[in-house]
């Protein structure tokens, strides 16, 4: 099964988190944000950003509007918007493990399509924002996971399985990170020399590994040993 680049990222319990806790925020009241839940329930996303635009404008602190803008642009796929939400709850909270989750997010996709040299500036940035998240918790959200699609896109083969495996140890119920985990050995497998592949594999622990020790010699065509 291939996940997408639309699966690895993660928004119903966020959404659902964060319309449980804007119930109480300063705007609650407010009819544009009672018409951008309406819009949002609804599907109609853009509607619902513009509505919370002219929110953000009554509130511009409002720190659950920020997050609320920043996650429908991430939903859109609009990575350099979304950012600039971010960017702006962090600099009001810069202790917002949301905002900085999110971070690492965006700045990894904007570098996927930049030359080399602002790539690995979006990079960097991306695996800093992912790093300050599990330094402080390390079970939050799927933030392993998500780290070791950035080391992918950077062909850090090794690295984004290891990074994987220590999601599935802190979050092991997260369907989508099992799923990716699987696509990063297929990715190892793929790309790196198979003898440093199989070594660092019987290396391992975990019964992943075994299976894709396995799955080496089967592409091998060393069915006995597979």
């Amino acid at each position: 099964m291939k996940i997408t680049s639309k699966k690895i990222i993660s928004f119903v319990s966020g959404f659902l988190l964060l319309f449980s806790t804007m119930l109480f925020s300063q705007p609650s009241n407010d009819q544009d944000y009672k018409d951008a839940l309406s819009y949002f329930r609804s599907g109609y996303y853009e509607n619902a950003y513009k509505s919370l635009v002219k929110v953000n404008q009554k509130y511009p602190d409002d720190k659950h509007v920020l997050s609320f803008l920043g996650q429908i642009k991430v939903q859109q796929r609009q990575w350099g918007n979304a950012k600039e939400w971010f960017e702006k709850l962090h600099n009001l909270d810069n202790e917002n493990l949301l905002a900085q989750y999110y971070l690492g997010i965006c700045f990894r996709e904007t570098g996927r399509f930049k030359a080399l040299l602002l790539q690995k500036r979006d990079w960097n940035k991306s695996r800093a924002w992912f790093e300050a998240v599990f330094l402080k918790d390390p079970k939050y959200k799927d933030v392993f996971y998500q780290y070791s699609v950035l080391q992918r896109y950077r062909g850090e083969y090794f690295f984004a399985v290891d990074r994987a495996e220590r999601q599935l140890v802190y979050r092991p119920n997260i369907p989508h990170t099992t799923v990716g985990a699987h696509q990063n050995y297929d990715f190892l497998l793929y790309h790196e020399n198979k003898d440093k592949v199989r070594k660092w594999l019987q290396a391992r622990k975990e019964r992943r590994a075994l299976f894709y020790i396995g799955e080496r010699y089967r592409r091998e065509g060393e069915f006995e040993k597979a």
